[in-house]
């Protein structure tokens, strides 16, 4: 809190000490604003005890006090007048009440004790008089005009330390049996006028932002001054190449798109005249962030495709599937290789989004992205592959998704109107934006623009590409969200217990984000299910009447999911598919949450060509499973018909099963 001229001694005094209190215990709030019929809605402060509760000061300079009183004191002012005043306590009493008719709007501050709704921690009304010496108000508290120390007096603000000692001691009408969790203390903040609520397009309350989540949304536009009229070409292209940017990374269910939504929606009433774009790259998560932002006149919601699409207009292809042709036209190369076809689909896209096509540059460069280096065997496999999809590629005439940006990039160049037509960026998942895309991206942007970027590289499903890679600088302009806000406690551990092996190397890495695990008193739940089945039968089977029994119990269609990390096991739930159930790969996955996931033929899912992959496809599947598992909010089943690999063996302590014998080889 900062100190205004407007304020009195002791209200400057009180700021003095509540700025010196460690902000994990106490939370202080200076006249916020209570929304009341009465004129007792701006208390002096408001100060939040994770230990004890909400206690609610009214302070007084009075210095000339003739008469204490219960109710009522006569105050002497400086120019000799005398008059009854109502005891501060009472006064911070009124406040009280209406603070407790706000809380009683958030049934998640509430709870029914005997009979009677009820705060779930307890509030208290405090009068302080700076300038009275605490003998003098000890005298009174014992005659029983107050409660003890429920008036604070010129010995209790000497030093924080007393300060801090004086609010402990105070009469509570009850005692906590635990601190008050951080998700409590954001809704007391969203009632105290310190955190805002965040709605959908439709007006459906969806989250409230704590405050790491506030200050990166509404963080000021910091725009860079155009070239000067004369600047050279190459000057004028470095500001274009090198936007203002804030990264914010965050863990899984961390409120990444949480923020990037309100933060869209921040820019689009603050900065009317400008053009502000939101890109995400699945077409799901482009629906869900539709349905987070409300939407206005200067603002789009796209995915990056189609955005390619619409650069593009009449000059726009279908793009072509290179695993397609791997799996359809190349499948004696691909089984020569010794790689599977995703994997090798994966490496021609890298090249081509980095445009290495000489054979020679490939066998030299350092391959990074993918755990280890690849052998130069790999290497000119790979060479021969992509050779002959090359041939296939220009006799065909075709156009794959990996040239779609390319061929964007070259319309904006020559002058495309979409070239410098927005002022802000915002991308949603930035992890999976490869460098091509950021190359059409700050195309798009006017010189000395804005970029808005959320990234997990822990949940990078599809490109491994560091920020230095993709040129753009994030360093020093990163935000942090570790708490994974969106899962059970429950689903939270299995899942970063699968992923301990990834955790173990990021601690030697500033790209992945660690969880916070302890801040926040996550939702609490079931253990994961980890099932096993006879056979693919009896797998299809029991895992569809386990998405009906969901649906029985109350969840609606599309907020059940069965995720699969081979797309060719679709097929086996499309009829569940029409019914409304969410069933797609887990390439289909990014950004999106529901309530309950399942996870079927997790035995296969380190499998190459019917063989155990090697290190870096077991690291790759290891990032999907993960996030696949973290798409759940309430309900986990995970399920096979085989014995499951060792990389399973971490789950073993967060899962329930079954048979209770943990199937690893």
């Amino acid at each position: 809190m900062t100190l205004d001229s407007d304020m009195t001694y002791g209200e400057k005094r009180i700021t003095r000490l509540l700025n010196s209190f460690s902000k994990n215990d106490y939370r202080s709030f200076r006249e916020p604003y209570i929304a009341a019929d009465n004129a007792f809605h701006k208390p002096d402060f408001v100060i939040v005890s994770r230990m004890s509760g909400v206690v609610i000061l009214e302070v007084k300079d009075w210095k000339g006090i003739k008469k204490f009183g219960p109710k009522e004191f006569v105050v002497q002012h400086g120019d000799g007048r005398t008059e009854p005043e109502p005891n501060p306590i009472l006064t911070a009493e009124k406040y009280g009440y209406n603070l407790k008719k706000r809380f009683e709007d958030f049934s998640e501050l509430m709870h029914i004790h005997k009979g009677k709704l009820k705060p779930r921690f307890p509030w208290l009304a405090v009068g302080v008089l700076p300038h009275v010496p605490n003998g003098v108000l000890r005298k009174y508290e014992e005659r029983g005009y107050w409660g003890a120390g429920q008036i604070l007096g010129q010995d209790d603000l000497r030093t924080p330390e007393q300060f801090e000692e004086a609010l402990k001691r105070l009469s509570w009408p009850w005692k906590l049996s635990q601190p008050l969790d951080i998700p409590t203390l954001d809704i007391i903040r969203l009632v105290l006028g310190e955190a805002t609520e965040v709605e959908d397009s439709q007006g459906a309350i969806i989250g409230i932002t704590t405050e790491i989540q506030e200050k990166a949304a509404k963080e000021k536009l910091r725009s860079r001054p155009l070239p000067p009229t004369g600047t050279l070409p190459e000057q004028a292209e470095n500001l274009i190449d090198n936007p203002t940017v804030r990264l914010v990374r965050g863990v899984a269910g961390s409120g990444k798109s949480l923020v990037l939504a309100k933060r869209a929606q921040f820019l689009a009433e603050t900065y009317p005249n400008l053009n502000i774009l939101v890109l995400a790259f699945n077409v799901e998560l482009v629906k869900d962030l539709n349905r987070r932002i409300s939407g206005a006149s200067n603002l789009d919601v796209i995915n990056f495709h189609k955005m390619c699409s619409r650069i593009l207009s009449r000059k726009w292809r279908s793009p072509q599937d290179i695993g397609n042709w791997l799996e359809n036209q190349a499948q004696l190369l691909v089984g020569q290789s010794g790689m599977n076809a995703e994997f090798i689909e994966q490496e021609i896209e890298w090249r081509k989004e980095l445009e290495i096509f000489n054979d020679q540059e490939y066998l030299e460069i350092r391959r990074e992205g993918r755990g280890k280096s690849l052998s130069k065997a790999k290497r000119q496999s790979i060479n021969i592959i992509f050779n002959t999809y090359n041939q296939y590629h220009h006799r065909m005439d075709i156009v794959d998704w990996s040239d779609v940006p390319h061929l964007a990039l070259a319309e904006l160049l020559r002058g495309h109107p979409l070239r410098h037509s927005y002022d802000a960026i915002l991308i949603d998942e930035a992890q999976d934006f490869a460098p091509s895309w950021l190359k059409v991206v700050k195309r798009l942007l006017v010189p000395g623009g804005s970029l808005f970027m959320c990234d997990d590289p822990a949940q990078s499903l599809f490109r491994a590409y560091s920020w230095k890679q993709k040129g753009i600088e994030v360093v020093g302009r990163t935000v942090r969200l570790r708490v994974p806000f969106r899962s059970t406690q429950e689903i939270t551990q299995a899942a970063y217990g699968l992923l301990n092996a990834e955790l173990a190397m990021a601690n030697q890495s500033d790209d992945f984000t660690q969880p916070d695990l302890d801040s926040y008193q996550l939702t609490s739940g079931e253990r994961p299910w980890l099932v096993e089945y006879h056979d693919l039968v009896q797998e299809v089977g029991r895992t569809t009447r386990w998405a009906q029994t969901l649906k029985e119990s109350g969840i609606p269609a599309d907020q059940i999911a069965i995720l699969c990390h081979n797309k060719r096991h679709l097929k086996h739930w499309a009829s569940l598919r029409q019914e409304g159930f969410f069933v797609d790969s887990f390439n289909r996955m990014k950004g999106l949450e529901f309530r309950a996931v399942l996870i079927p033929h997790i035995h296969t899912a380190f499998l190459q060509s019917g063989q155990q992959g090697d290190e870096d496809h077991i690291s790759e599947m290891r990032r999907r499973i993960f996030t696949a598992m973290t798409r759940a909010r309430e309900i986990l089943i995970l399920s096979h018909h085989a014995p499951l690999p060792a990389e399973f063996a971490p789950l073993q302590p967060y899962v329930q099963l079954e048979n209770g014998k943990f199937p690893v080889k």
